[in-house]
């Protein structure tokens, strides 16, 4: 039994995003400028010191990437965005005058993503900008699979309900296992609701079944398939927790 339908892409246009940017003027000016090549930019948040900063962190503003004056901002900065459970993931880049190995190491340690001497050029921000940027698409892509064939609840309409087991998981996506049977129940392309439950993570999202097709496991006569759903329309708390849930078992998941 072959492959029963193909997977169509799942990328589509870039979303816009917040950033937060604790700096002088000159410097924001500078950032914006690079700022508004290389993202698709929703509002730009300045702020030139880091009490006005941390009340954007309190606010649970979703944030796409932070930019941070090392002076302005330092660990007492750092420490409450990644303790924040809206931005615990959020690209920080920290930039400082004295860029010395005692202030790099320092901001390296607390959280920061990456970091840039000042003054810089456009070319060094905007390189260290696509490095994050590829390591977030690897996070992405990157796939889990548990050690325990935990439960996905689809909703299949008519106040009906199927089980399928989970065989892996991503950030976007997931690829369960079902009896053969429910192929009649659901259909490509359509958006179902899904619940699951692992290991205290509870999790109610929409998905689209994006691709149907032979399970490897399920020797002649076959009786199951794979199912893969990817996940649509997550919420920012619900995107956080699966992130923290990958964060969790990446050792423990192969």
């Amino acid at each position: 039994m072959g492959t029963l339908f193909n997977c169509i892409g799942i990328h589509s246009c870039p979303p816009e995003i917040n950033v937060l940017v604790v700096d002088n003027k000159e410097y924001l000016d500078h950032i914006t400028t690079i700022l508004n090549k290389e993202f698709h930019i929703k509002e730009i948040i300045h702020c030139d010191n880091s009490k006005d900063a941390m009340a954007v962190i309190d606010s649970d503003k979703h944030l796409g990437f932070i930019f941070a004056d090392w002076e302005l901002s330092g660990s007492k900065f750092i420490d409450p965005v990644r303790a924040d459970r809206e931005n615990h993931h959020t690209p920080l880049v920290i930039m400082a005058e004295n860029d010395s190995d005692a202030v790099i190491g320092n901001a390296m340690r607390h959280g920061a993503s990456t970091h840039i001497g000042k003054p810089f050029l456009e070319q060094a921000l905007v390189t260290r900008i696509h490095r994050i940027t590829s390591m977030q698409e690897r996070r992405l892509m990157r796939r889990l699979h548990p050690d325990v064939a935990y439960d996905l609840n689809i909703d299949t309409g008519s106040g009906e309900s199927a089980t399928v087991k989970l065989v892996d998981i991503s950030l976007h996506c997931c690829l369960t296992r079902a009896a053969i049977e429910l192929t009649r129940e659901l259909q490509i392309f359509e958006t179902y609701r899904a619940r699951m439950d692992i290991e205290g993570y509870h999790f109610e999202f929409n998905c689209q079944l994006h691709r149907i097709e032979s399970d490897p496991n399920s020797p002649p006569p076959v009786s199951t398939v794979l199912f893969q759903f990817v996940f649509t329309e997550l919420t920012d708390e619900t995107s956080q927790k699966l992130a923290q849930l990958m964060d969790e078992f990446d050792s423990r998941w192969q």
